[in-house]
């Protein structure tokens, strides 16, 4: 019984390592996967390079010179006044346009008013007009 119970022990223990050896992955999967590892790796070393580089070179730029921050702020000022202006001057512009146009409405009709007026007075003697 103890026999059997050992040849029994020893066939479940050989059973369960060929079981546990089958299922892991092949050889062929684990070299792929270590060869896109070690590639990930590779890109990634560039990456952190490129990343110090970037950051050197975000170092090395030169500091705005504080009077051309105050000339910048100037002219963003001056070109804010501009605009401005323009809209005033727009608004005034299209305000005399239309006085324009409201004097020549009255002009023209003064110049009616005239033409009648010289028609009716053709009528008129001459002597009219005379001082006595």
């Amino acid at each position: 019984m103890r026999k059997s119970r050992l040849v029994l022990i020893f066939f479940i223990i050989s059973t369960a390592f060929f079981f546990l050896a089958a299922c892991g992955i092949s050889r062929e999967e684990h070299e792929k996967a270590v060869s896109e590892l070690n590639e990930t790796k590779a890109l990634l070393a560039k990456a952190n390079a490129r990343i110090a580089e970037m950051e050197k070179s975000i170092l090395n730029i030169p500091k705005i010179d504080p009077n051309l921050q105050d000339k910048l702020r100037e002219a963003e000022q001056r070109i804010g006044d501009l605009g401005n202006q323009v809209k005033k001057f727009t608004l005034e512009n299209k305000n005399l346009k239309h006085q324009i146009s409201e004097f020549k409405a009255t002009i023209s009709n003064l110049e009616n008013q005239l033409k009648a007026f010289q028609e009716q007075s053709k009528n008129l003697p001459l002597d009219m007009f005379k001082t006595r």
